[in-house]
């Protein structure tokens, strides 16, 4: 089959981009970076295979990915956040020291937020602000009662979005002073969830393998992936990172579990009915946490 890609215009995550255009087969033309938390390190991926690189940074922990501009990507490390460039991956600045890191996220005056969680001082967590030098910019906000931080966001209001435990999982969504405002709770192990334009908010649910959008009373409005849906998904299957490609359209990282042996897709990129479209997989990876779409052509061609 072939499917004729045509030239796009448009910002990713708030960044601009422009879609080349080209003829390709069933496979979509993507370019994305992909976190490796097993071997340290981060690749920007094009399916084809145009301006690829490899950032070996040997930290551990990795497992955030956030664009500052066009040509920097900010990567969490369990020491602290790294600025990689785009262009070929080389490391532009770090700061290191720090402990447990496991999000960063740029903020708009040239800030970095980090989140960190520490499984020895029980069910806590710690956002703190850092300026440029890593100076600690005012007082930490610390968290209480809430466990298994991984990915979160900083929404357009200030207040923050992060997936967590508490009596299950659940995605929770605080105020600058702690807060909680808003709670939904989730099928598996949340790793990240997104606030949409519309009010929605998608999450992945872990070991639940599904990418799901909650309506604002909690409710589960639409789903992508899922067993029952996708059954060539492996037995240890574990859906961490993710980025919506469109409203439809969204590529998962399937983090694979503790389980190195068993193989199968790294990412997988589902479309408007929920099914599989299209997955990549390569056996330079082990585990994928992460994924960002920097670039995507006519994926909507992909859907069954």
């Amino acid at each position: 089959m072939l499917l004729l890609a045509l030239a796009a215009c448009g910002t990713r995550h708030g960044v601009p981009y422009t879609d080349t255009a080209a003829q390709v087969d069933d496979t979509p033309h993507l370019t994305f970076l992909a976190v490796d938390n097993a071997l340290g390190k981060v690749t920007r991926v094009d399916t084809r295979n145009v301006a690829t690189w490899t950032a070996p940074l040997g930290l551990g922990g990795l497992r955030d990915l956030a664009l500052v501009d066009e040509d920097t990507v900010l990567v969490s490390s369990g020491e602290g956040p790294v600025w990689l460039s785009l262009v070929d991956g080389s490391v532009e600045a770090a700061l290191t020291g720090f402990e447990d890191v496991q999000t960063a996220r740029p903020l708009p005056d040239g800030h970095v937020l980090l989140g960190s969680a520490a499984t020895e001082d029980g069910d806590v967590v710690t956002f703190t602000e850092l300026d440029a030098g890593g100076g600690i910019v005012g007082t930490p906000l610390v968290l209480e009662g809430y466990s298994d931080l991984r990915l979160a966001r900083v929404l357009d209001d200030g207040n923050l979005l992060f997936t967590g435990g508490r009596d299950g999982w659940h995605v929770f969504e605080v105020d600058a002073t702690g807060a909680e405002v808003w709670s939904a709770p989730l099928p598996g192990k949340g790793y990240l969830a997104e606030r949409q334009a519309d009010g929605t908010t998608l999450a992945t649910t872990g070991e639940d393998v599904r990418v799901i959008s909650l309506a604002e009373d909690g409710t589960i409005a639409r789903q992508w992936g899922g067993k029952d849906a996708d059954p060539v998904l492996a037995e240890e299957a574990f859906f961490s990172g993710f980025d919506a490609v469109n409203a439809d359209h969204v590529l998962v990282a399937d983090w694979h579990g503790h389980d190195l042996t068993q193989g199968g897709a790294h990412a997988v990129l589902y479309g408007a009915d929920g099914a599989r479209a299209w997955a990549w997989e390569d056996s330079d990876f082990v585990q994928i946490t992460n994924v960002l779409v920097l670039e995507a052509v006519d994926v909507e061609a992909l859907t069954p």
